[in-house]
């Protein structure tokens, strides 16, 4: 199987025949990118590091835990307003003014297809698997959908997001 998912460890990981992505869940559901590169079949969880950051901003559900901090952690999909003060992804502006997003695991889904690109062109394999994780900010009823395309065989991972306002 191209894509597996360890319920335990909360990893993602995605295999073509001579590469591998990887990414986890951590405790606060935030998605955190491990590793690309060459194939292997061990968790690379053990890279993210966890130091006394002093002040740095971190979400609130973080509390006083001075070693979590957003902006050190390698995000999967960054985004604008969550302490994170690197380059970001995606920002969005609400009718007020107001910038800022807190996207959070929500689910995923892993078919025996490769995803869609409706009017674009698309690459494809007959043994193509796709994960689809779910990402939702709660306050504003944003919701993203991250997409990866594992063509095993090909030796390629595409990715491609979605974004939809469920909320007002």
């Amino acid at each position: 199987m191209a894509i597996q998912y360890n319920e335990k460890t909360q990893i993602f990981s995605l295999h073509t025949k001579n590469s591998t992505y990887q990414m986890k869940v951590d405790n606060h559901r935030y998605l955190l990118h491990l590793y690309y590169g060459r194939k292997l079949d061990a968790d690379m969880d053990y890279m993210l590091t966890y130091f006394d950051r002093g002040f740095s901003g971190n979400p609130y559900d973080a509390d006083m835990d001075r070693t979590y901090s957003l902006d050190v952690l390698p995000q999967e999909f960054p985004v604008l307003g969550t302490g994170d003060y690197r380059s970001t992804a995606f920002k969005i502006r609400e009718e007020n003014g107001c910038y800022g997003c807190d996207l959070r695991y929500m689910g995923y889904d892993i078919l025996d297809r490769k995803y869609t690109l409706t009017g674009l062109p698309s690459a494809y394999s007959d043994q193509a698997q796709t994960l689809a994780i779910r990402l939702k900010d709660e306050r504003t009823g944003v919701e993203v959908t991250l997409f990866y395309g594992v063509l095993e065989d090909c030796d390629v991972i595409t990715r491609s997001v979605k974004v939809s306002n469920a909320g007002k």
